[in-house]
């Protein structure tokens, strides 16, 4: 989605990469600030999110609370009530979050039993793809980002046409050999299209959607997709 990364003015040169950090002037902060470190903090607290009034002791043991105010990790509530600001100030922010909303429209049409079973089973392979196309040499980027697609599952195609595996180049999920001895994983390609699609198209607007408009159905297509990838985690290698 062109110029979205977060809600910035398009003319600036920062990425921030967490859509609601920016000023009520429309320019965005750097999160590369760091606050100074509270007194009450101890070393404990280098845990990324934790400050020493969310860690107690129990028995000897350290036992972690939570933060009492959410979000808390990436934005805070005062980031979120900023982009809305900005959201009725500024026209680029309303373009930005009609863009975010439009997508995530469109994932909450997806069905969750679908969602399950278009994450790759456990165990599956997973590859970047850069062997190629062993048709003719065509080289169809990262992740197959432009050559694969959910209607084709279990399959890539070259910027050439070839849609691979076929008969003559055979892969049940380990990948295929060449003759000249290279290994090309045509469906582990595909496989790290859709948990790519799923992380960074479907999540990624659904949980800016939710922290938006506070709508739990982005928030509940979300958990599904979630949970369907964490599912496979164990027994992925």
């Amino acid at each position: 989605m062109p110029g979205r990364s977060g809600l910035v003015p398009p003319a600036s040169n920062e990425r921030d990469g967490l859509a609601f950090l920016t000023s009520s002037s429309g320019v965005s902060i750097s999160r590369t600030r760091r606050r100074k470190k509270e007194p009450s903090e101890s070393r404990v607290s280098s845990i990324p999110g934790r400050r020493q009034s969310d860690l107690t002791r129990s028995s000897g043991t350290l036992k972690i609370e939570g933060a009492k105010v959410h979000p808390t990790v990436f934005i805070t509530p005062a980031d979120v009530r900023r982009a809305r600001r900005n959201i009725e100030r500024y026209d680029w922010a309303r373009q930005i979050a009609d863009a975010v909303l439009r997508e995530a429209a469109e994932w909450l049409k997806r069905e969750d039993d679908w969602l399950r079973r278009t994450v790759p089973l456990p165990g599956a392979s997973f590859a970047v793809g850069i062997s190629g196309c062993p048709i003719c040499g065509a080289n169809w980027g990262p992740w197959a980002r432009d050559g694969a697609s959910f209607e084709n599952p279990g399959h890539v195609t070259c910027p050439n046409g070839h849609t691979l595996p076929d008969n003559d180049h055979p892969d049940e999920g380990n990948g295929y050999r060449g003759p000249d001895g290279r290994n090309h994983y045509f469906v582990g390609t595909y496989n790290s299209w859709v948990v790519e699609t799923l992380t960074f198209k479907a999540l990624e607007n659904l949980v800016y959607a939710y922290t938006l408009t506070a709508d739990e159905r982005y928030a509940d297509k979300a958990i599904v997709i979630l949970d369907a990838i964490a599912s496979i985690y164990e027994e992925t290698p």
